[in-house]
């Protein structure tokens, strides 16, 4: 019975209702695309990266850059060995037929067995048997080129053909550029082939670079311990450690998941909001039904049972309509991912966790919303009916005040969730800013009778309409914060990669550089000076997860003239980089570890197990910041490795960088894994904000939608409340402009408020960035997009408010007896 009164009451006002469901779907249809965006991504990133080790339970590393063929023969030699595969990289130029393309870099990776699963390389066209070059899919298609076809290869100045073998499918260990032009600028094509025919092509035998190696399960550390035994008695250049593939290193993108789920979370708190609204105004509707409910008998709990009934059809209802639309709107939001950052990858939306936890919070967090009401319907009574209140804004206590400075307060303390305090502080005090807005659009206007009609109404429902500015003003402050972001990575990117390149070119090759090669790069004309960094691979533990970084031997002098970081906070002597057992943290690093500047990090370097003292976080564009940072005479002795592969060059004024990358390539191009040059750099990093800039636009878009969908349908409902009031203005002589102006004036109340206040709320969240040593921004206001955010939240209110106020300026009036 209580579910048929449930459905009885939830047709009764179907306008009403609609509204309410129209704004949860798009609440469950915005969180449902970023959740499942966020887990495919990510998803489809760990398994790329998980993808290069294949079934690898440990490699072998050299601390020199290279090691005798021999080890792969002594690793096979042990028990408990399954698989063990040898690697060895070479650089070198291909010239495809038919392109008139000047020679393009390429990355030989030879291979002692094509068909190991510890490099899954998955044919999908040709033999895995057949000698010649394996190729990704996606190369092959820029090539131009299938099995059987032949390509000339320049190694060390001498050209060769070698047949193409096969072509397998994408993956990141034979990682491609999308273009020819971004090979060229950034990514080296890739090709693997067997190891012997490289060997012949180049004339080096017997060295490898990499060995991998698969164990039984059972006996893993006692495998390696008896292969570590034998590397030590032969004498052997080398270190074993866990195979780890950690996608950090590469991919910074928790900003972007952060960012993804704020806004899609947003628009379902609207919608919550907006469900909250039609339940308080049904439940104020429906007073004297439940105060005549609860004198024939009925119980709180049983009109408590009806009302969030009701509530659960709404949620339930919402959240069905939105599901397919959420799955379509993921699937777009995830092409617009992956096309702003130019890649190109198969992948299957991920809907196993974000479909469950979408339809669950869908469905109860508007039910939690509309407890409140719910309360509200169960304590009514006839005596408390004569005694109630209406919906007007009372004036604000002082102890609101103080709360809500408090949380703004707490708010300026540096910390991951400081925007939180600082969005509640502001949806304290946002009645206080209602009722100035409404007292100071009363000194202007109130000599025109419609506009104090109107404001008269907005404080008579103030409660409703402050909670809908408050809506209004989240949406405007988050809008606010991202265009800054966005404003200061364009407007900054330039100075602050020029701070942390190391100069203006970057280059690495697959083996250490000798002196007599930099002495050699450092004699060309333009070139102002050259260094080597250090580098070693380290493991460390975060939150039970094994990981892995790089920790850069650096040059102090260098550093000092070329910085490769600048230091954001630190002891006293975090810039002694020679100091022993210390380490600088990037910031991403250091988040990532979660310690605090002093304590020690443990990490399992080449040399063994150590622990470092961390000095100090740094900025840098190093490794996306998850790195560590030492003195480069540290690093043979501290972290067991001698090997520098990695170049920095500085140029004198005026000197062309794109000329030098020429000169190095053609000098070093089979020595050289990559050259990147500042302004190449810069460039690459810019051509993601377009996208990302787009990508944002259209969920704050859908945020803001979703307010004018509240607006809507709370002035709808507060129309229907006066239509009787209406009527007799329209019968007295007032006009249907007169009407249509005053449920205007309504809206530009809450209007007014939301983007004032939401204006107010997105500078304090800037400046909280500012100040802030975990985000990396200075207070920048994008006055421009400010005004159009502004503008863009006017029209929102306007248009909504139009709704409502067309039919309050067309109702029919009563008729006029002629008696």
């Amino acid at each position: 019975m209580f579910w048929k009164i449930s459905w009885r009451n939830f047709k009764r006002k179907p306008l009403r209702n609609f509204l309410t469901l129209l704004g949860i779907t798009v609440g469950v249809v915005s969180l449902l695309a970023v959740t499942s965006s966020v887990a495919t991504t990510n998803r489809l990133i760990n398994e790329q990266v998980q993808e290069t080790l294949g079934t690898t339970d440990f490699t072998i590393q050299s601390t020199e850059g290279n090691f005798p063929k021999q080890v792969l023969k002594e690793v096979e030699e042990v028990s408990g060995v399954e698989k063990a595969l040898g690697l060895t990289h070479l650089s070198a130029e291909v010239d495809i037929p038919g392109k008139n393309e000047a020679d393009l870099p390429v990355r030989l990776t030879g291979l002692s067995k094509m068909d190991s699963s510890l490099v899954p390389l998955k044919v999908i066209q040709g033999s895995p048997n057949s000698s010649g070059l394996f190729l990704s899919n996606a190369t092959a298609r820029l090539w131009s080129v299938k099995p059987g076809d032949s390509v000339s290869l320049k190694i060390d100045g001498k050209k060769h053909t070698v047949p193409v073998a096969a072509v397998v499918r994408d993956t990141m260990f034979l990682k491609y550029p999308v273009s020819g032009n971004e090979a060229a600028a950034r990514n080296r094509h890739a090709a693997a082939l067997p190891i012997d025919l490289l060997e012949k092509l180049s004339g080096k035998k017997g060295v490898l670079q990499e060995v991998r190696i698969q164990t039984m399960e059972s006996g893993k550390d006692q495998s390696m311990k008896e292969i570590e035994s034998r590397m030590h008695h032969k004498g052997y250049p080398v270190y074993i450690e866990a195979a780890i593939a950690d996608p950090r290193q590469k991919n910074r993108l928790d900003e972007l998941y952060l960012f993804l789920l704020v806004l899609g979370g947003t628009a379902l708190l609207i919608s919550c909001m907006i469900l909250f609204q039609t339940f308080y105004t049904n439940i104020a509707e429906r007073e004297r039904e439940f105060a005549i409910m609860k004198s024939f008998g009925s119980t709180p709990d049983q009109i408590r049972g009806i009302v969030l009934r009701e509530a659960l059809i709404l949620s339930s209802v919402g959240t069905l309509l939105g599901i397919l639309p959420g799955i379509w709107m993921a699937v777009t939001l995830q092409k617009g991912i992956f096309r702003s950052f130019h890649v190109d990858f198969d992948y299957e939306i991920q809907l196993g966790t974000a479909l469950p936890v979408t339809v669950a919070l869908g469905i109860i967090l508007p039910v939690i919303a509309s407890l409140l009401p719910v309360s509200r319907a169960s304590r009514i009574s006839v005596i408390q009916l004569q005694k109630m209140e209406k919906d007007a804004l009372s004036r604000p206590s002082k102890w609101r005040i103080l709360f809500g400075g408090a949380l703004l307060g707490i708010s300026l303390f540096d910390h991951d969730w400081s925007y939180l305090p600082a969005i509640l502080g502001a949806f304290i005090l946002i009645p206080f800013a209602f009722r100035g807005v409404q007292r100071l659009m009363w000194k202007f206007l109130r000599n025109r009778v419609e506009s104090e009609v109107a404001l008269r109404n907005a404080i008579r429902q103030g409660r409703r309409h402050s909670n809908m500015a408050a809506v209004l003003m989240l949406g405007i402050a988050l809008s606010l914060l991202m265009t800054s972001f966005f404003n200061y990575q364009d407007n900054y990117l330039e100075r602050d990669m020029a701070s942390t390149f190391g100069g203006h070119l970057q280059f690495r090759a697959e083996n250490p550089f000798t002196k007599q090669e930099i002495d050699a790069i450092r004699e060309e004309k333009g070139v102002k000076d050259t260094t080597r960094l250090g580098e070693a691979s380290v493991i460390w533990g975060s939150g039970g997860e094994q990981r892995r970084m790089n920790v850069l031997g650096v040059d102090p002098e260098w550093q000092h003239s070329h910085p490769l970081y600048t230091l954001q906070r630190g002891e006293e002597k975090a810039t002694d980089l020679s100091a022993k057992g210390t380490i600088l943290l990037g910031d991403y690093a250091f988040q990532q570890w979660g310690g605090e500047i002093g304590e020690m990090i443990r990490l399992k370097t080449p040399g063994g197990e150590e622990k470092f003292r961390v000095t100090g976080v740094v900025r840098t564009g190093f490794d996306s910041s998850y790195v560590g940072f030492v003195g480069k005479e540290r690093m043979k002795e501290e972290f067991g490795v001698a090997k520098e592969v990695r170049g920095l060059l500085a140029l004198h004024d005026q000197q062309d960088q794109e000329k030098m990358k020429e000169t190095l390539l053609h000098n070093m191009g089979n020595r050289l894994v990559e050259v990147r040059t500042l302004d190449e750099e810069i460039k690459w990093q810019r051509r993601y904000f377009p996208g990302l800039s787009f990508l944002f636009a259209g969920l704050l878009a859908v945020a803001l939608g979703t307010v004018g969908i509240g607006i809507v349908n709370l002035l709808l409902m507060s129309v229907t409340e006066r239509l009787s009031e209406y009527k007799t203005m329209r019968a007295i002589g007032a006009g249907r402009s007169q009407v249509f102006g005053m449920v205007i004036g309504e809206g530009a109340v809450i209007g007014v408020t939301g983007i004032l206040v939401g204006s107010l709320l997105g500078f304090w969240l800037i400046g909280l960035n500012a100040i802030s040593d975990l985000v990396d921004m200075e207070f920048i206001i994008p006055w421009t997009e400010w005004v159009m955010i502004c503008l863009s939240g006017a029209l929102v209110t306007f248009v909504a408010t139009s709704i409502p106020a067309a039919r309050a300026a067309f109702v029919s009036m009563p008729p006029v007896s002629s008696d």
